[in-house]
């Protein structure tokens, strides 16, 4: 994936990580590295998501409960990613 191409993030995988990080001269390891760290990050962060909502039945509360089960998601599949990528080779 180069800079000129279309992001789509939501057709980003371990491979194309994999290429991200050879053109911009990190190793793999560092890559597989960054990752699993800010999904290690990322996990007690998401949790505490929502905590200052003040209405508990608010659209707020409603929005909060969305997003975090989306990043929940994301942060799954990322997280899956992170165990293939040690095994991929460009």
């Amino acid at each position: 994936m180069s800079v000129s191409e279309e992001f789509d993030p939501e057709n980003v995988h371990a491979l194309q990580l994999l290429y991200l990080a050879a053109d911009v001269a990190l190793t793999k390891e560092f890559a597989v590295y960054r990752l699993r760290r800010v999904i290690e990050l990322c996990a007690p962060a998401l949790e505490r998501l929502g905590e200052t909502v003040s209405d508990p039945d608010s659209e707020e509360r409603e929005f909060s409960a969305t997003f975090k089960a989306s990043l929940r998601q994301n942060l799954a599949y990322w997280r899956d990613q992170s165990r293939i990528l040690p095994s991929l080779s460009l």
